[in-house]
């Protein structure tokens, strides 16, 4: 038996062993001693080029515990899908906990859903927040769009599993083909985006009021009464642009001159013009959570110019 001893702490042995045995056919198997002891079993001994070769794969192989590149989500399945590959594994029906859902929603378009294995409160600058941590899966979508706007199709999702060490697995999942929408369902699409958008900006424009005026000293309870003193002020407009988009459509002002709002939205036009003083307090001011580059203002507009 010829053998020959290395030294290293390598945890991924079977991967180390099925590449180092790729670079020198000579190998046979190793056996680990202790902690960074290996010992090569040969065919026969190695020249001076391929030990010299095998001291570099050592000194350079990416090492990683194969515990943590296992999908969390097994961890958490019951005792009949355990033995499922976590593709397969029913994240709502089959584990043994609940997931928390965290969902990122731009412009109306729900574009990630994250599930996670906490969700807790806790208080930053006086109001309550939600802070996620120990991701499980995720799944991003997106849409293909004309030039108006309307979905053309909706791209396949795609889910990710996270592994025990918080990295992504490769192994990622493409859920079905591409959704292409008739001319009719452009339509209903159009509806339920601008719905979605509204609902989904109303909780984070209060929370973003919170974060500009409670270091100023406005109370948590003003903070709430000013969110939905705007809401209220708004709530016509919001109705016209969830059923209709609700454009400018003058293409010239009185004084024959070309309307340069023509087929902006009207919604976005009364916020860039809004100067209630209550409004226009908090409007302005340029919180941290949007990069510290744009007003609350800027944010909205952007928002609803879809």
């Amino acid at each position: 038996m010829i053998t020959i001893t290395k030294y290293k702490d390598i945890k991924n042995l079977n991967t180390f062993l099925e590449e180092a045995k790729s670079l020198i056919s000579k190998i046979e198997y190793l056996v680990k001693f202790n902690s960074d002891e290996i010992r090569f079993t040969l065919s026969e001994d190695l020249t001076e080029e391929e030990n010299s070769s095998l001291d570099s794969f050592i000194e350079n192989f990416l090492d990683s515990d194969p515990e943590v590149l296992i999908p969390r989500i097994i961890s958490y399945a019951k005792a009949e899908a355990a033995n499922k590959h976590f593709h397969n594994i029913d994240y709502k029906k089959e584990l043994t906990v609940r997931l928390q859902k965290q969902s990122v929603i731009v412009k109306g378009e729900m574009q990630k859903v994250t599930w996670f294995r906490y969700m807790e409160y806790q208080t930053v600058n006086g109001v309550p927040t939600r802070v996620y941590s120990v991701p499980v899966l995720k799944t991003e979508t997106s849409w293909l769009r004309d030039a108006s706007g309307f979905a053309i199709a909706k791209n396949p999702p795609i889910r990710t599993w996270y592994n025990e060490d918080g990295s992504e697995n490769f192994e990622t999942k493409v859920m079905d083909d591409p959704y292409y929408y008739e001319d009719f369902e452009q339509i209903d699409e159009g509806i339920k985006r601008r719905t979605l958008l509204v609902k989904a900006m109303q909780k984070p424009t209060q929370m973003l009021i919170a974060e500009v005026m409670m270091p100023l000293g406005m109370s948590l309870e003003t903070v709430l009464l000013r969110g939905r003193e705007f809401l209220d002020d708004y709530d016509a407009d919001f109705n016209k642009f969830k059923e209709n988009s609700s454009s400018i459509i003058e293409t010239h002002m009185e004084d024959g001159n070309p309307n340069p709002d023509f087929n902006k939205k009207t919604i976005v036009v009364r916020l860039r013009d809004e100067q209630n003083p209550h409004h226009k307090e908090w409007l302005d001011k340029i919180p941290l959570s949007l990069g510290g580059t744009k007003s609350i203002r800027d944010h909205l507009m952007l928002e609803f110019d879809i």
